[in-house]
């Protein structure tokens, strides 16, 4: 797996408290676990830019979210649906209550309203790995915003109870189009605080070695419930543009002005006087505004450039039209004199 950015030391006694403040207010042991009515702790990331990769992205949990004994679970497949059942049988695997093909799921879950009481259903939805990006693509925006997207597995004879476990284990990263994205990462009432936190670390971890360019896209991460404050547990300071910084030896240095990160490595301490560097902010200013001059000239000369274009278009048209009608009138006078 390759590895973006450099590695930070998360602060773990902070995300421990923040795991224990939501903890001690949510959690309710009586209820039965549901995703649609049990209070869920949620992780969330704002990038500087959004990351240029795929828009799902599975991270592997230590603690999973689902058990065998507990829930439910369908399966989607591309395979006849016979075999799989039969498979399922061998295995004893109880937890698997409806097998779709995916000719079935186009067939009868075509409809918006199919789809939503499809994904309320079951608690997890599995695919195989052949199966799962048409899979995705028909489910549509439903599963996403429940986060049940269906995770995909290997249907082998001998391994199918330990990839079902994998999957429970395995959480779904959708990359939205904002800056801020989400993921769950556990559920207070199946999991203890210590769970919890070790979810959040290694969630954190794993999507910041997944996610281009790594720790210097993220702003903040934060962790939160529903209908909760969200409380921080990593800020990352802005990166400046270098300063150029003139030394008396007629050389120049190149220096940021802010750390990229709290956590990131000291950086390399360096001597300049104030005037220095008010000389080189002023310099950097006088670069921005000819900047500015310069993305105002080149915005006019486009606006004009297409003004021309219609113009020239409005022109040849209307010389098309004068013609037309020039001959219709010829013609017309031809046929009055005949």
């Amino acid at each position: 797996m390759k590895k973006h950015g450099q590695q930070f030391a998360l602060n773990e006694e902070l995300i421990q408290k923040a795991t224990d403040a939501l903890f001690q207010k949510f959690s309710s042991s009586q209820k039965p676990f549901d995703l649609k009515t049990t209070p869920t702790l949620s992780l969330g990331l704002t990038f500087k830019t959004i990351p240029a990769c795929r828009k799902q992205i599975p991270v592997r949990l230590p603690h999973p979210l689902f058990s065998q004994q507990t829930h439910t679970v369908c399966i989607i497949t591309c395979f006849p649906k016979d075999k799989v059942k039969q498979l399922i049988a061998d295995n004893n695997i109880t937890c698997v209550k409806k097998v779709l093909t995916i000719k079935s799921l186009i067939r009868k879950h075509r409809q918006f309203e199919a789809r939503r009481a499809l994904v309320t259903r079951y608690d997890v939805f599995l695919t195989d790995s052949k199966a799962c990006p048409h899979v995705t693509r028909i489910l549509g925006k439903v599963f996403i915003q429940k986060h049940k997207n269906p995770v995909a597995i290997h249907l082998r004879p001998l391994s199918l109870s330990s990839e079902i476990d994998k999957a429970f284990s395995t959480v779904l990263f959708h990359v939205s189009s904002g800056s801020t994205s989400s993921i769950t990462v556990g559920s207070f009432d199946t999991l203890s605080s210590t769970q919890l936190a070790d979810n959040v670390i290694q969630c954190l971890r794993s999507l910041m070695n997944k996610l281009p360019p790594g720790w210097s896209n993220l702003r903040k991460a934060f962790v939160k419930s529903f209908k909760s404050l969200a409380l921080p547990i990593f800020t990352g300071l802005p990166t400046p543009p270098p300063l150029q910084i003139s030394s008396d030896r007629d050389s120049t240095m190149t220096v940021n002005a802010l750390p990229q990160s709290r956590g990131t490595p000291a950086a390399e301490e360096t001597e300049s006087s104030d005037e220095d560097v008010i000389t080189s902010l002023a310099d950097r200013c006088s670069v921005l505004d000819r900047a500015g001059a310069y993305e105002r000239v080149s915005r006019e000369k486009s606006r004009k450039r297409a003004s021309e274009e219609v113009g020239g278009r409005r022109k040849k048209f209307m010389r098309q039209h004068n013609l037309v009608a020039r001959k219709k009138t010829l013609s017309n006078h031809s046929l009055r004199r005949n």
